[in-house]
C-alpha cells in the first residue's frame, strides 16, 4: 500500500472487528521491512511486557500507527505527516475495526485527543471517555512502549 506522498505504508494488524485498538507513532525499520506494526525491539517490549500487564495478548488486539510510513531521517512525525495518514487511512481504519477502547501510545497518538486540556504528563494511564474524529471511545493515553526500553521507571 502506498500513501499519497509515495511512501510504502505499514498496515494495521489484528482481528477485525476488535474491541481494543492500540495506536502507536510510526513504523521503524523492522516494521517497514516486515509490513507489520510493532515488530521490532519496541514490539517485543509491547508484546512481552505491556500487553501481559494489561491482561491482553497480541492476538486479541488490533495494532497500528498514527503515521503509516517511516521517514528517512527518523524524526518525530510532523502535523502534516499525521494529517495525511489520518485522512487517508486512520479514520477509515477505526470505522472498520469498531473498537470500544483505543490505547493511545505516546505523544503522537495522544495528539489526536480532541480536548485542549489533555496533558499526557499527568493523564497517562488514566482511561476516560473521549472523542476521536467525532466518535466516542474509551481512551487510554500512555507513554509509548519504546520509552520503557530507555527509561524503566516510565513503565508503570
Amino acid at each position: 500500500m502506498k500513501c499519497p506522498n509515495g511512501f510504502i505504508c505499514v498496515p494495521g494488524d489484528g482481528p477485525v472487528p476488535c474491541s481494543v485498538f492500540c495506536l502507536g507513532e510510526a513504523p521503524g525499520k523492522v516494521e517497514t521491512h516486515t509490513l507489520i506494526p510493532l515488530t521490532g525491539p519496541t514490539g517485543l517490549e509491547f508484546n512481552q511486557t505491556y500487553l501481559p500487564l494489561a491482561g491482553l495478548r497480541r492476538e486479541i488486539v488490533y495494532v497500528t500507527n498514527t503515521v503509516k510510513h517511516t521517514n528517512t531521517v527518523n524524526r518525530k512525525p510532523t502535523p502534516a505527516d499525521i494529517n495525511v495518514c489520518v485522512e487517508c487511512q486512520l479514520k477509515r481504519e477505526l470505522l472498520q475495526v469498531r473498537p470500544e477502547i483505543v490505547i493511545l501510545m505516546g505523544a503522537t497518538a495522544c495528539s489526536l485527543i480532541e480536548d485542549p486540556e489533555f496533558d499526557l504528563e499527568t493523564q497517562h494511564g488514566v482511561p476516560f471517555q473521549g472523542e476521536l474524529f467525532g466518535r466516542e471511545y474509551w481512551l487510554v493515553p500512555m507513554w509509548h512502549p519504546a520509552l520503557g526500553l530507555h527509561k524503566t521507571s516510565a513503565m508503570m
